[in-house]
């Protein structure tokens, strides 16, 4: 399994994974207004990628929940400007890139 350095101690761990472990936060970023998040939120399953976030959780800078978008499909990262989210994952169809774009404002 993976590792990781505990610095305050200098150890070397170990990072376990187990059928109930939950797929969380991909991704996250901010804008003037808001911290968001890329989520996924689903169960780990052995042997099988993740393949990135479907949702949108987006809090105020005080981590209050404004709201929570559900996207047509995985994404792998985002970019997020004062007025855009940007977000980039591949069809699962094709492989080929997909970049979707939505409008802050609207939020």
């Amino acid at each position: 399994p993976p590792h990781y350095i505990d610095a305050s101690k200098g150890d070397r761990k170990s990072v376990t994974f187990q059928k109930d472990n939950i797929c969380g936060f991909v991704d996250i970023g901010g804008s003037e207004k808001y911290c968001i998040g890329l989520f996924l939120g689903q169960a780990r399953v052995k042997g099988k990628a993740w393949g990135g976030g479907d949702k949108l959780l987006i809090f105020d800078w005080d981590g209050n929940p404004v709201k929570k978008i559900d996207l047509p499909q995985k994404y792998l990262q985002m970019a997020i400007s004062d007025d855009k989210i940007i977000l980039l994952g591949h069809d699962p169809k094709t492989i080929d890139f997909v970049v979707h774009t939505l409008d802050l404002s609207e939020i």
